[in-house]
């Protein structure tokens, strides 16, 4: 009998945690972190593309990464100003990958200023070296 009722309380428990899991329950991803600021980049000119970015900015990290460019082409990024704008690296331009996806990451040396007013990625259809006929294609608002 004793058995039979530490069985029964094991397959509850069981069955329980399954079904919070399947209710999405459980695996839940930890809570970001306070200092990280997050941007989510917005097509610049056609609405009706399906295009879409996103910034990460932590203390010591600035990420870029967008979805559904045109493949094996160059994009570079910069930050933008009233005053004009400036490249995020020495070599802000990088490949798009075969699938449209693109990744910039670049390592923060002192803290991001609140000097700028939007990061802006630009499509580079010369090349990565040369930056005439640059498009912007995506554009994120830093607050």
């Amino acid at each position: 009998m004793k058995r039979q009722t530490i069985l029964q309380i094991f397959l509850i428990m069981l069955i329980a945690s399954v079904s919070g899991l399947a209710l999405g329950g459980g695996g839940s991803k930890a809570p970001p972190e306070d200092d990280t600021v997050r941007v989510t980049m917005k097509p610049v000119v056609d609405e009706e593309t399906e295009i879409y970015g996103w910034v990460r900015i932590t203390p010591d990290k600035f990420a870029v990464g967008a979805n559904r460019l045109e493949p094996d082409s160059y994009y570079a990024v910069y930050l933008e100003n009233s005053d004009g704008r400036q490249a995020m690296t020495d070599k802000p331009a990088r490949r798009s990958f075969g699938d449209g996806e693109f990744k910039f990451e670049t390592r923060l040396k002192e803290p991001f200023g609140g000097e700028w007013d939007k990061v802006v990625l630009y499509h580079r259809p010369n090349g990565e070296k040369d930056a005439s006929g640059e498009v912007a294609v995506l554009e994120g608002a830093l607050e």
